[in-house]
């Protein structure tokens, strides 16, 4: 009995117990309350839930609560993660719809470059600007030390990515040589510097 008293002591601390060993006690102790005697003589434990029976109600209740419980948080957390991803995405598309000189000057590098990732510097205000609004992301969790400061590689997210037009960014599909002209004279600065460090 003590041992028993002992392992229901540590179940009910029941935030720490796997979810798959909740579930195993819930079904087995309404198996104990609901099956007939008959069943339970055949399965051998009829004696077990005369023993213990003043255990099996309670944990059969308790384990239902916290499976009841935990349902709600899943479907509640799943439905905020829905609105939190359509609320980023309507964002996104606004913000690329209205992007500043500045931010159309770096993301035309990706298609300058013809890069899925380019680098550029972290302090950059447009580089934070962009990170911010979601348009960009950091490719690696660790960036460069250079003689012109820390730098990262960044892909451009695929919803802003879906969304974003040659328009958006002041680019021509079909560029002539006097666009690609001016495009190279608008590119940021420390495009130049990165090239001279062959990155």
């Amino acid at each position: 009995m003590d041992k028993l008293t002992e392992l229901l002591g540590k179940l009910f601390n029941i935030e720490k117990a796997p979810m798959q060993l909740i579930g195993v006690l819930f079904i087995a102790s309404g198996v104990l309350i609901f099956a007939p005697e008959p069943l339970l003589s055949k399965l051998k434990l009829l004696k077990f839930q005369k023993e213990y029976d003043i255990f099996i109600g309670p944990v059969c209740a308790s384990t239902a609560l916290f499976l009841v419980i935990s349902l709600i948080k899943y479907l509640y957390n799943n439905i905020s993660t829905l609105f939190h991803i359509k609320r980023v995405k309507k964002y996104i598309k606004k913000d690329v719809a209205k992007l500043t000189y500045h931010e159309k000057v770096l993301l035309r590098e990706f298609v300058l470059q013809n890069k899925d990732t380019i680098y550029a510097p972290m302090m950059n205000e447009t580089v934070i600007s962009l990170e911010n609004k979601r348009i960009i992301y950091k490719a690696s969790d660790s960036g460069l030390v250079t003689v012109f400061g820390l730098i990262n590689s960044y892909y451009i997210s695929e919803y802003a990515k879906k969304n974003m037009r040659f328009a958006d960014l002041g680019l021509k599909e079909n560029p002539d040589e006097e666009h690609l002209e001016a495009l190279a004279r608008q590119r940021p600065d420390w495009v130049y510097s990165l090239n001279r460090l062959n990155i």
